[in-house]
Protein backbone atom coordinates (compact mmCIF):
# COMPACT_ATOMS: atom_id res chain seq x y z
CA UNK A 1 0.00 0.00 0.00
CA UNK A 2 2.40 2.56 1.15
CA UNK A 3 5.11 1.38 -2.15
CA UNK A 4 1.71 2.19 -4.37
CA UNK A 5 1.27 5.30 -2.81
CA UNK A 6 4.53 6.12 -3.47
CA UNK A 7 4.84 5.28 -6.68
CA UNK A 8 1.66 6.69 -7.70
CA UNK A 9 2.94 10.01 -5.87
CA UNK A 10 6.19 10.15 -8.28
CA UNK A 11 4.01 9.53 -11.63
CA UNK A 12 1.95 12.38 -10.64
CA UNK A 13 5.27 14.94 -9.65
CA UNK A 14 6.45 13.33 -13.35
CA UNK A 15 3.04 14.36 -15.05
CA UNK A 16 3.35 18.34 -13.73
CA UNK A 17 7.16 18.47 -13.89
CA UNK A 18 6.40 17.64 -17.83
CA UNK A 19 3.74 20.37 -17.87
CA UNK A 20 6.19 22.23 -16.54
CA UNK A 21 8.73 20.99 -18.88
CA UNK A 22 6.69 21.64 -21.89
CA UNK A 23 5.44 25.34 -20.89
CA UNK A 24 9.37 26.55 -20.89
CA UNK A 25 9.81 24.70 -23.95
CA UNK A 26 6.98 26.63 -26.01
CA UNK A 27 8.32 29.69 -24.77
CA UNK A 28 11.53 29.02 -26.20
CA UNK A 29 11.05 27.63 -29.36
CA UNK A 30 7.98 29.99 -29.73
CA UNK A 31 10.91 33.16 -29.38
CA UNK A 32 13.45 31.63 -31.31
CA UNK A 33 11.27 30.42 -34.21
CA UNK A 34 9.60 33.98 -34.95
CA UNK A 35 12.93 34.66 -36.83
CA UNK A 36 15.30 33.42 -39.16
CA UNK A 37 18.50 34.17 -37.73
CA UNK A 38 20.34 34.08 -34.71
CA UNK A 39 18.13 36.82 -31.91
CA UNK A 40 20.13 40.04 -31.17
CA UNK A 41 23.48 39.35 -30.41
CA UNK A 42 26.44 36.74 -31.00
CA UNK A 43 28.32 38.38 -34.32
CA UNK A 44 31.36 38.37 -32.39
CA UNK A 45 31.07 34.80 -31.67
CA UNK A 46 30.25 33.70 -35.66
CA UNK A 47 33.82 35.37 -36.25
CA UNK A 48 35.23 33.67 -33.88
CA UNK A 49 34.05 30.44 -34.91
CA UNK A 50 35.04 30.87 -38.44
CA UNK A 51 38.50 32.47 -37.70
CA UNK A 52 39.01 28.94 -35.63
CA UNK A 53 38.34 26.70 -38.07
CA UNK A 54 40.18 28.56 -40.75
CA UNK A 55 43.10 28.57 -38.29
CA UNK A 56 42.71 24.88 -38.52
CA UNK A 57 41.37 24.73 -35.37
CA UNK A 58 44.83 26.22 -33.61
CA UNK A 59 43.78 29.43 -31.31
CA UNK A 60 44.51 32.41 -33.29
CA UNK A 61 46.07 35.12 -31.61
CA UNK A 62 43.28 37.89 -32.39
CA UNK A 63 39.92 37.35 -34.31
CA UNK A 64 39.07 38.89 -37.17
CA UNK A 65 36.45 40.96 -35.81
CA UNK A 66 35.72 44.58 -36.49
CA UNK A 67 39.60 44.80 -37.85
CA UNK A 68 40.56 45.70 -34.29
CA UNK A 69 43.06 43.84 -32.82
CA UNK A 70 40.99 42.14 -30.75
CA UNK A 71 42.84 39.16 -28.21
CA UNK A 72 41.52 35.72 -28.98
CA UNK A 73 40.75 35.24 -25.82
CA UNK A 74 37.16 34.69 -24.47
CA UNK A 75 37.10 30.89 -23.59
CA UNK A 76 36.95 28.90 -26.13
CA UNK A 77 34.80 25.52 -25.45
CA UNK A 78 31.71 26.27 -27.22
CA UNK A 79 33.71 27.79 -30.45
CA UNK A 80 35.16 24.30 -30.45
CA UNK A 81 31.98 22.94 -30.24
CA UNK A 82 30.31 25.02 -32.82
CA UNK A 83 33.42 24.75 -35.00
CA UNK A 84 33.06 21.11 -35.38
CA UNK A 85 29.90 21.24 -35.85
CA UNK A 86 30.05 23.45 -38.89
CA UNK A 87 33.05 21.52 -40.15
CA UNK A 88 30.43 18.28 -40.49
CA UNK A 89 28.91 20.66 -42.67
CA UNK A 90 25.97 21.96 -40.68
CA UNK A 91 25.57 26.22 -41.33
CA UNK A 92 27.03 28.08 -38.16
CA UNK A 93 24.21 30.35 -38.31
CA UNK A 94 21.73 27.10 -37.69
CA UNK A 95 23.71 26.36 -35.37
CA UNK A 96 24.11 29.47 -33.62
CA UNK A 97 20.24 29.65 -33.80
CA UNK A 98 19.64 26.37 -32.28
CA UNK A 99 22.11 25.44 -30.07
CA UNK A 100 21.81 27.64 -27.83
CA UNK A 101 18.27 27.15 -27.66
CA UNK A 102 18.81 23.43 -26.98
CA UNK A 103 21.55 23.96 -24.03
CA UNK A 104 18.78 26.11 -22.22
CA UNK A 105 15.78 24.32 -22.16
CA UNK A 106 18.00 21.66 -20.77
CA UNK A 107 18.55 24.04 -18.12
CA UNK A 108 14.66 23.08 -16.98
CA UNK A 109 15.40 19.69 -15.63
CA UNK A 110 18.91 20.37 -14.00
CA UNK A 111 17.16 23.37 -12.14
CA UNK A 112 14.05 21.05 -11.21
CA UNK A 113 17.37 18.57 -9.34
CA UNK A 114 18.25 21.63 -7.97
CA UNK A 115 15.44 22.45 -6.62
CA UNK A 116 15.19 18.80 -4.90
CA UNK A 117 18.41 19.39 -3.07
CA UNK A 118 17.33 22.84 -1.54
CA UNK A 119 13.46 22.63 -0.92
CA UNK A 120 11.81 21.26 1.45
CA UNK A 121 9.10 19.26 -0.37
CA UNK A 122 7.43 18.70 -4.03
CA UNK A 123 5.15 21.22 -3.84
CA UNK A 124 7.98 24.18 -3.14
CA UNK A 125 10.33 22.41 -6.08
CA UNK A 126 7.23 22.12 -8.97
CA UNK A 127 6.07 25.93 -8.09
CA UNK A 128 10.05 27.01 -8.11
CA UNK A 129 10.12 24.79 -11.44
CA UNK A 130 7.59 26.75 -13.05
CA UNK A 131 8.86 30.04 -12.27
CA UNK A 132 12.42 29.32 -13.61
CA UNK A 133 10.50 28.00 -16.96
CA UNK A 134 8.52 31.37 -17.54
CA UNK A 135 10.55 33.94 -16.11
CA UNK A 136 12.46 36.09 -19.22
CA UNK A 137 15.78 36.36 -17.15
CA UNK A 138 16.30 32.26 -17.32
CA UNK A 139 15.94 32.21 -21.24
CA UNK A 140 16.19 36.19 -22.86
CA UNK A 141 20.33 36.42 -22.98
CA UNK A 142 20.31 32.64 -22.94
CA UNK A 143 18.66 31.77 -26.42
CA UNK A 144 20.33 34.44 -28.41
CA UNK A 145 23.27 34.03 -30.61
CA UNK A 146 25.26 35.23 -27.95
CA UNK A 147 23.83 32.46 -26.15
CA UNK A 148 26.36 30.05 -27.77
CA UNK A 149 28.79 30.74 -24.88
CA UNK A 150 26.33 31.39 -22.19
CA UNK A 151 23.63 28.91 -22.64
CA UNK A 152 26.01 25.99 -21.57
CA UNK A 153 27.89 27.81 -18.88
CA UNK A 154 24.53 28.18 -17.56
CA UNK A 155 23.98 24.71 -18.00
CA UNK A 156 27.00 23.30 -16.71
CA UNK A 157 26.88 25.85 -13.61
CA UNK A 158 23.90 24.64 -12.36
CA UNK A 159 24.64 20.84 -12.78
CA UNK A 160 28.00 21.71 -10.83
CA UNK A 161 25.84 23.16 -8.09
CA UNK A 162 23.89 20.48 -8.00
CA UNK A 163 26.71 17.90 -8.30
CA UNK A 164 28.25 19.84 -5.11
CA UNK A 165 25.11 19.35 -2.93
CA UNK A 166 25.51 15.33 -3.93
CA UNK A 167 29.15 15.67 -3.05
CA UNK A 168 28.62 17.46 0.54
CA UNK A 169 25.75 14.08 1.39
CA UNK A 170 28.40 11.87 0.13
CA UNK A 171 31.99 13.17 0.69
CA UNK A 172 32.32 10.90 -2.41
CA UNK A 173 36.04 11.49 -4.39
CA UNK A 174 33.78 10.28 -7.20
CA UNK A 175 31.39 13.32 -6.63
CA UNK A 176 33.94 16.23 -5.63
CA UNK A 177 35.61 15.42 -9.19
CA UNK A 178 32.38 15.78 -10.85
CA UNK A 179 31.32 19.35 -9.19
CA UNK A 180 35.00 20.44 -10.09
CA UNK A 181 34.65 19.37 -13.77
CA UNK A 182 31.60 20.95 -14.28
CA UNK A 183 32.62 24.25 -12.46
CA UNK A 184 35.24 24.36 -15.10
CA UNK A 185 33.28 23.27 -18.25
CA UNK A 186 31.38 26.11 -17.31
CA UNK A 187 34.70 28.41 -16.99
CA UNK A 188 35.81 27.43 -19.92
CA UNK A 189 32.30 28.42 -21.74
CA UNK A 190 32.18 31.43 -19.71
CA UNK A 191 34.32 33.01 -17.39
CA UNK A 192 31.95 35.20 -15.54
CA UNK A 193 29.22 32.62 -14.98
CA UNK A 194 32.03 30.00 -13.92
CA UNK A 195 32.80 33.13 -11.35
CA UNK A 196 29.98 33.25 -9.82
CA UNK A 197 29.58 29.17 -9.72
CA UNK A 198 32.35 28.69 -7.43
CA UNK A 199 30.86 30.82 -4.75
CA UNK A 200 27.78 29.26 -4.77
CA UNK A 201 29.21 26.50 -4.33
CA UNK A 202 31.71 27.60 -1.59
CA UNK A 203 28.93 29.00 0.00
CA UNK A 204 27.10 25.89 -0.06
CA UNK A 205 30.16 23.87 1.78
CA UNK A 206 29.84 26.86 4.18
CA UNK A 207 26.48 26.54 5.14
CA UNK A 208 25.70 22.74 4.59
CA UNK A 209 28.44 21.20 6.21
CA UNK A 210 30.84 21.45 9.08
CA UNK A 211 33.15 24.23 9.12
CA UNK A 212 36.26 21.56 9.09
CA UNK A 213 34.81 20.24 5.86
CA UNK A 214 34.32 23.68 4.69
CA UNK A 215 37.82 24.21 5.00
CA UNK A 216 39.09 21.37 3.42
CA UNK A 217 36.94 20.54 0.89
CA UNK A 218 36.72 23.98 -0.36
CA UNK A 219 40.11 24.27 -1.02
CA UNK A 220 40.62 21.38 -2.57
CA UNK A 221 37.74 22.45 -5.03
CA UNK A 222 39.19 25.77 -5.75
CA UNK A 223 42.54 24.94 -6.02
CA UNK A 224 41.15 22.09 -8.38
CA UNK A 225 39.30 24.35 -10.65
CA UNK A 226 41.91 27.03 -10.66
CA UNK A 227 44.61 23.83 -11.35
CA UNK A 228 42.46 22.81 -14.86
CA UNK A 229 41.67 26.42 -15.82
CA UNK A 230 45.79 26.98 -15.89
CA UNK A 231 46.11 26.04 -19.35
CA UNK A 232 43.48 28.33 -20.58
CA UNK A 233 45.03 31.26 -18.31
CA UNK A 234 48.31 30.55 -19.41
CA UNK A 235 47.42 30.82 -23.10
CA UNK A 236 46.30 34.45 -22.64
CA UNK A 237 48.94 35.60 -20.53
CA UNK A 238 51.72 34.05 -23.06
CA UNK A 239 50.38 35.69 -26.24
CA UNK A 240 48.93 39.55 -24.34
CA UNK A 241 49.91 39.55 -21.15
CA UNK A 242 47.38 40.48 -17.79
CA UNK A 243 45.67 43.31 -19.22
CA UNK A 244 43.14 41.42 -21.43
CA UNK A 245 41.72 39.72 -18.39
CA UNK A 246 41.95 42.33 -16.09
CA UNK A 247 40.31 44.90 -18.67
CA UNK A 248 37.39 42.06 -19.38
CA UNK A 249 37.22 41.52 -15.61
CA UNK A 250 36.87 45.38 -14.58
CA UNK A 251 34.05 45.70 -17.71
CA UNK A 252 30.52 45.45 -18.22
CA UNK A 253 29.09 47.65 -14.92
CA UNK A 254 30.78 45.46 -12.22
CA UNK A 255 29.48 48.01 -9.84
CA UNK A 256 27.65 46.93 -6.46
CA UNK A 257 26.23 50.21 -5.74
CA UNK A 258 24.01 49.74 -9.21
CA UNK A 259 23.41 46.08 -8.25
CA UNK A 260 21.79 46.95 -4.73
CA UNK A 261 19.67 49.29 -7.01
CA UNK A 262 18.39 47.29 -9.26
CA UNK A 263 17.58 44.41 -7.10
CA UNK A 264 15.65 47.31 -4.72
CA UNK A 265 14.06 49.31 -7.79
CA UNK A 266 14.25 47.77 -11.20
CA UNK A 267 12.35 44.75 -12.41
CA UNK A 268 14.55 41.89 -11.89
CA UNK A 269 11.64 38.84 -13.06
CA UNK A 270 11.86 40.76 -16.20
CA UNK A 271 7.69 40.30 -15.94
CA UNK A 272 5.90 43.13 -17.98
CA UNK A 273 3.27 45.36 -16.32
CA UNK A 274 3.35 43.51 -13.16
CA UNK A 275 4.68 41.09 -11.47
CA UNK A 276 2.71 38.05 -9.47
CA UNK A 277 5.99 35.58 -9.59
CA UNK A 278 8.32 38.25 -7.71
CA UNK A 279 5.27 38.64 -5.61
CA UNK A 280 5.62 35.03 -4.36
CA UNK A 281 8.94 35.22 -4.09
CA UNK A 282 8.98 38.20 -1.62
CA UNK A 283 6.60 36.71 0.40
CA UNK A 284 8.82 33.27 0.50
CA UNK A 285 11.61 35.25 1.45
CA UNK A 286 9.43 36.93 3.96
CA UNK A 287 8.41 33.18 4.70
CA UNK A 288 12.23 32.52 5.26
CA UNK A 289 13.75 35.13 7.56
CA UNK A 290 10.55 34.51 9.49
CA UNK A 291 10.90 30.86 10.00
CA UNK A 292 15.36 31.74 10.27
CA UNK A 293 16.04 29.51 7.25
CA UNK A 294 18.81 31.63 5.48
CA UNK A 295 19.97 29.51 3.08
CA UNK A 296 18.55 30.54 -0.05
CA UNK A 297 18.27 34.56 1.21
CA UNK A 298 22.21 34.28 1.28
CA UNK A 299 22.32 32.82 -1.87
CA UNK A 300 20.34 35.76 -3.00
CA UNK A 301 22.78 38.41 -1.34
CA UNK A 302 25.90 36.74 -2.53
CA UNK A 303 24.47 36.91 -5.81
CA UNK A 304 23.67 40.93 -5.62
CA UNK A 305 27.03 41.20 -4.35
CA UNK A 306 29.54 39.44 -6.30
CA UNK A 307 27.57 39.20 -9.56
CA UNK A 308 26.30 42.61 -10.81
CA UNK A 309 27.22 42.43 -14.35
CA UNK A 310 24.52 40.28 -15.30
CA UNK A 311 22.62 39.74 -11.68
CA UNK A 312 19.27 38.96 -13.63
CA UNK A 313 20.14 35.71 -14.74
CA UNK A 314 22.18 34.41 -11.99
CA UNK A 315 19.34 36.44 -9.29
CA UNK A 316 16.42 33.63 -11.04
CA UNK A 317 18.11 30.91 -9.71
CA UNK A 318 17.10 31.74 -5.75
CA UNK A 319 14.31 34.38 -6.54
CA UNK A 320 12.72 30.90 -7.99
CA UNK A 321 13.24 28.96 -4.89
CA UNK A 322 11.85 31.96 -3.12
CA UNK A 323 8.58 31.48 -5.08
CA UNK A 324 8.35 27.84 -4.77
CA UNK A 325 8.40 28.73 -1.05
CA UNK A 326 6.28 31.88 -0.84
CA UNK A 327 3.74 29.84 -3.10
CA UNK A 328 3.94 26.74 -1.28
CA UNK A 329 3.09 28.91 2.55
CA UNK A 330 1.06 31.48 1.11
CA UNK A 331 -0.64 30.60 -1.54
CA UNK A 332 -1.45 26.26 -1.45
CA UNK A 333 -3.33 26.57 1.74
CA UNK A 334 -6.34 28.82 0.01
CA UNK A 335 -6.18 26.64 -3.36
CA UNK A 336 -4.98 22.50 -2.15
CA UNK A 337 -6.64 19.98 0.01
CA UNK A 338 -4.21 20.64 2.86
CA UNK A 339 -6.23 19.65 5.28
CA UNK A 340 -7.47 15.53 4.18
CA UNK A 341 -6.28 13.23 6.94
CA UNK A 342 -5.10 9.69 6.24
CA UNK A 343 -7.78 8.14 8.81
CA UNK A 344 -5.49 5.03 9.03
CA UNK A 345 -2.31 6.51 9.93
CA UNK A 346 -4.14 9.76 11.04
CA UNK A 347 -0.84 12.18 9.25
CA UNK A 348 -1.71 14.93 7.12
CA UNK A 349 -2.03 13.63 3.54
CA UNK A 350 -0.24 16.92 2.23
CA UNK A 351 2.56 14.98 3.02
CA UNK A 352 1.38 11.68 0.86
CA UNK A 353 -1.00 12.56 -2.06
CA UNK A 354 -3.05 15.40 -0.71
CA UNK A 355 -0.51 18.42 -2.12
CA UNK A 356 -1.34 17.27 -5.64
CA UNK A 357 -5.00 17.57 -5.25
CA UNK A 358 -5.78 21.09 -6.37
CA UNK A 359 -9.11 23.24 -7.02
CA UNK A 360 -10.26 24.09 -9.49
CA UNK A 361 -10.02 28.02 -8.54
CA UNK A 362 -6.19 27.32 -7.91
CA UNK A 363 -6.03 25.89 -11.24
CA UNK A 364 -7.43 28.67 -12.81
CA UNK A 365 -5.09 30.94 -10.94
CA UNK A 366 -2.32 29.53 -11.79
CA UNK A 367 -3.17 29.06 -15.22
CA UNK A 368 -3.51 32.75 -15.51
CA UNK A 369 -0.35 33.76 -13.76
CA UNK A 370 2.00 31.70 -16.17
CA UNK A 371 0.06 32.12 -19.35
CA UNK A 372 -0.42 35.87 -18.46
CA UNK A 373 3.98 36.34 -17.49
CA UNK A 374 4.53 34.32 -20.92
CA UNK A 375 2.49 36.02 -23.01
CA UNK A 376 3.37 39.29 -21.95
CA UNK A 377 6.96 38.73 -21.79
CA UNK A 378 7.28 37.08 -24.56
CA UNK A 379 5.59 40.42 -26.35
CA UNK A 380 7.64 42.96 -24.34
CA UNK A 381 10.77 41.14 -25.09
CA UNK A 382 9.68 41.08 -29.13
CA UNK A 383 8.90 45.03 -29.42
CA UNK A 384 11.53 46.88 -31.40
CA UNK A 385 14.37 47.72 -29.69
CA UNK A 386 13.71 44.93 -27.67
CA UNK A 387 16.40 42.57 -26.86
CA UNK A 388 14.80 39.60 -28.38
CA UNK A 389 14.74 41.37 -32.30
CA UNK A 390 17.58 39.82 -35.08
CA UNK A 391 19.01 41.38 -38.32
CA UNK A 392 16.38 41.89 -40.63
CA UNK A 393 17.13 40.45 -44.46
CA UNK A 394 17.50 43.63 -46.02
CA UNK A 395 20.32 44.30 -43.39
CA UNK A 396 22.24 41.22 -44.35
CA UNK A 397 21.50 41.66 -47.92
CA UNK A 398 22.94 45.14 -47.38
CA UNK A 399 25.57 43.98 -45.67
CA UNK A 400 26.56 41.03 -48.19
CA UNK A 401 26.81 44.00 -50.53
CA UNK A 402 29.24 46.19 -48.91
CA UNK A 403 31.88 43.11 -48.35
CA UNK A 404 31.57 42.36 -51.95
CA UNK A 405 31.57 46.08 -53.47
CA UNK A 406 33.76 48.13 -50.60
CA UNK A 407 37.32 48.61 -49.67
CA UNK A 408 38.70 46.42 -47.53
CA UNK A 409 39.64 49.52 -45.18
CA UNK A 410 36.77 51.72 -45.18
CA UNK A 411 34.92 52.32 -42.10
CA UNK A 412 31.93 52.30 -41.35
CA UNK A 413 29.27 54.63 -39.05
CA UNK A 414 26.24 52.35 -38.24
CA UNK A 415 23.29 54.42 -37.55
CA UNK A 416 19.53 52.44 -36.63
CA UNK A 417 16.90 53.18 -33.96
CA UNK A 418 18.57 51.06 -31.49
CA UNK A 419 18.81 53.11 -28.32
CA UNK A 420 21.77 50.28 -26.27
CA UNK A 421 24.56 48.72 -27.32
CA UNK A 422 23.67 45.71 -25.92
CA UNK A 423 20.46 45.45 -28.22
CA UNK A 424 21.82 47.04 -31.42
CA UNK A 425 22.15 44.02 -33.35
CA UNK A 426 23.16 45.42 -36.36
CA UNK A 427 25.93 47.21 -35.28
CA UNK A 428 27.52 43.84 -33.81
CA UNK A 429 26.56 41.58 -36.73
CA UNK A 430 27.98 43.99 -39.03
CA UNK A 431 31.54 43.58 -38.72
CA UNK A 432 31.03 39.99 -38.78
CA UNK A 433 28.99 39.58 -42.03
CA UNK A 434 30.02 42.76 -44.00
CA UNK A 435 33.45 41.81 -43.01
CA UNK A 436 34.60 45.94 -42.50
CA UNK A 437 35.23 48.08 -39.48
CA UNK A 438 32.66 49.35 -37.41
CA UNK A 439 33.50 52.64 -35.46
CA UNK A 440 31.19 52.45 -33.06
CA UNK A 441 30.88 48.88 -32.29
CA UNK A 442 31.18 47.70 -28.75
CA UNK A 443 31.41 44.08 -29.09
CA UNK A 444 34.65 43.05 -28.46
CA UNK A 445 36.50 46.12 -26.43
CA UNK A 446 36.14 44.51 -22.98
CA UNK A 447 39.42 42.86 -23.91
CA UNK A 448 41.09 45.95 -25.31
CA UNK A 449 42.11 47.59 -22.12
CA UNK A 450 42.88 51.54 -22.11
CA UNK A 451 39.33 52.26 -21.43
CA UNK A 452 38.16 51.28 -25.22
CA UNK A 453 35.24 49.33 -23.42
CA UNK A 454 33.82 52.67 -21.78
CA UNK A 455 34.72 54.96 -24.70
CA UNK A 456 32.83 53.14 -27.44
CA UNK A 457 29.92 52.77 -24.67
CA UNK A 458 30.08 56.48 -25.06
CA UNK A 459 30.37 56.99 -28.77
CA UNK A 460 27.49 54.69 -29.56
CA UNK A 461 25.24 56.56 -27.16
CA UNK A 462 26.25 60.17 -28.83
CA UNK A 463 25.83 58.28 -32.32
CA UNK A 464 21.92 57.06 -31.20
CA UNK A 465 20.88 59.97 -30.53
CA UNK A 466 22.11 61.68 -33.36
CA UNK A 467 20.18 59.14 -35.43
CA UNK A 468 17.13 60.73 -34.74
CA UNK A 469 18.63 64.29 -34.83
CA UNK A 470 20.14 66.55 -37.74
CA UNK A 471 23.90 66.69 -39.78
CA UNK A 472 25.26 69.10 -36.98
CA UNK A 473 24.82 66.47 -34.40
CA UNK A 474 26.71 63.35 -36.55
CA UNK A 475 29.27 66.44 -37.66
CA UNK A 476 29.91 67.35 -33.55
CA UNK A 477 30.48 63.55 -32.95
CA UNK A 478 32.38 62.93 -35.38
CA UNK A 479 34.73 65.85 -34.44
CA UNK A 480 34.47 65.17 -30.73
CA UNK A 481 35.99 61.15 -31.36
CA UNK A 482 37.94 61.56 -34.65
CA UNK A 483 36.00 58.57 -35.73
CA UNK A 484 37.19 58.67 -39.20
CA UNK A 485 34.31 57.03 -40.95
CA UNK A 486 34.19 56.96 -44.79
CA UNK A 487 30.98 55.20 -45.44
CA UNK A 488 27.72 55.67 -43.30
CA UNK A 489 25.20 52.85 -43.21
CA UNK A 490 21.60 53.68 -41.95
CA UNK A 491 19.29 51.51 -41.43
CA UNK A 492 15.37 52.16 -41.16
CA UNK A 493 12.87 54.24 -42.58
CA UNK A 494 9.66 56.31 -41.78
CA UNK A 495 6.17 55.08 -42.45
CA UNK A 496 3.65 57.54 -42.54
CA UNK A 497 -0.28 57.24 -42.16
CA UNK A 498 -0.68 56.31 -45.35
CA UNK A 499 1.54 53.58 -45.79
CA UNK A 500 4.34 55.76 -47.73
CA UNK A 501 8.02 55.06 -46.31
CA UNK A 502 10.23 58.02 -46.41
CA UNK A 503 13.39 58.33 -44.78
CA UNK A 504 14.65 59.93 -41.51
CA UNK A 505 15.18 63.54 -41.26
CA UNK A 506 19.50 62.83 -40.97
CA UNK A 507 19.20 60.78 -44.04
CA UNK A 508 17.30 63.44 -45.87
CA UNK A 509 19.78 65.95 -45.04
CA UNK A 510 22.23 63.78 -46.54
CA UNK A 511 20.47 62.90 -50.18
CA UNK A 512 21.13 66.62 -50.01
CA UNK A 513 24.38 67.43 -49.15
CA UNK A 514 27.22 67.17 -51.19
CA UNK A 515 29.58 65.67 -48.79
CA UNK A 516 27.39 62.40 -48.92
CA UNK A 517 26.70 60.25 -51.95
CA UNK A 518 24.14 57.85 -52.45
CA UNK A 519 26.10 54.35 -53.20
CA UNK A 520 23.19 51.40 -52.19
CA UNK A 521 19.52 51.90 -51.17
CA UNK A 522 16.98 48.93 -50.63
CA UNK A 523 13.73 49.02 -48.84
CA UNK A 524 14.95 50.13 -45.09
CA UNK A 525 18.74 50.25 -45.58
CA UNK A 526 20.81 53.29 -47.50
CA UNK A 527 24.57 53.48 -47.62
CA UNK A 528 26.36 57.01 -48.00
CA UNK A 529 29.55 57.25 -48.85
CA UNK A 530 31.38 60.34 -46.99
CA UNK A 531 33.21 62.57 -49.55
CA UNK A 532 35.17 64.85 -47.52
CA UNK A 533 34.81 66.57 -44.56
CA UNK A 534 33.84 70.43 -44.54
CA UNK A 535 37.00 72.96 -42.93
CA UNK A 536 33.83 74.75 -41.50
CA UNK A 537 31.66 72.93 -39.15
CA UNK A 538 29.22 75.17 -37.52
CA UNK A 539 29.04 73.58 -33.88
CA UNK A 540 26.63 76.49 -32.31
CA UNK A 541 23.40 73.80 -31.94
CA UNK A 542 25.74 72.15 -29.54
Amino acid sequence: MILTRKFNRINQSFIYFSIIFFIGVLIRIGLVSFSDFPLNDGGLFYSMVNDLVANHFNLPIFTSYNQNNIPYAYPSLSLYFAGLLEYFGIDLLTIMRFLPLAFNILTIPAFYFLCRKILRNENEVLFATLTFAVLPPAYEWLIMGGGLTRSPAYLLSILAWNWSLIFIRTHSTKDLIFTILLAVLSGLCHIEICMITVILILISFLLKDSLTNCVKFGAIFLCGVLLVMTPYFYSIIHNHGVAPLKSALFSGEFNQGKSLVRFFFGNISGEAFYTPLIIFALLGLGVSLQKKEYVIPIYLTAIVIFNPRSMDRSLVLPMAFLSGVGFNEIITPFFFNVHFQNNDHNENEVSKKGWLKISWIGFILISYIVIRSAVTSMAFLMIPGASLNHVSQDDRIAMLWIKNNTAEDDKFLILSKATTWQVDNRSEWFPALADRRSVATVQGSEWLGRGEYYNLQEVHEDVSKCFLSNLSCLDYVNYKYNLGYTMIYISGKLSNNDGNITPYPIEAEMRKSPEYQLVYENQTVSIFRFIKESTSKNFLYW
